[in-house]
């Protein structure tokens, strides 16, 4: 916000940016991970293999099954620093799970 803008006034800023010193890497690479797992074996999810992903990237991982063949995956960064670094990264694999 523009602090010598009345609250009627309009601004335009044509160049804008802002850095957050997230450590989105770490999501970016478990999922990675993860997918490739699937790639790999695409009948079994390895759940000590999640675990040692979690480890390594320091983030927590939870499934949760979306539909009869495809798991959601939700990950998110272990940290306690900031608000804005909890964020999190979701996304979905098949499985041939029978």
């Amino acid at each position: 916000m523009i602090s010598w803008l009345s609250p009627d006034s309009t601004a335009n800023l044509e160049d804008f940016a802002v850095e957050l010193p997230v450590r989105f890497i770490g999501l970016y690479n478990a999922g990675l991970q993860i997918t490739g797992l699937q790639i790999e074996d695409p009948n079994n999810i390895c759940l000590s293999c999640l675990t040692d992903i979690a480890i390594k990237n320091n983030v927590s991982i939870s499934l949760e099954n979306y539909n009869e063949d495809t798991i959601l995956f939700k990950l998110a960064l272990n940290t306690t620093i900031q608000d804005y670094e909890a964020m999190q990264l979701v996304f979905a694999n098949k499985y041939l799970i029978k």
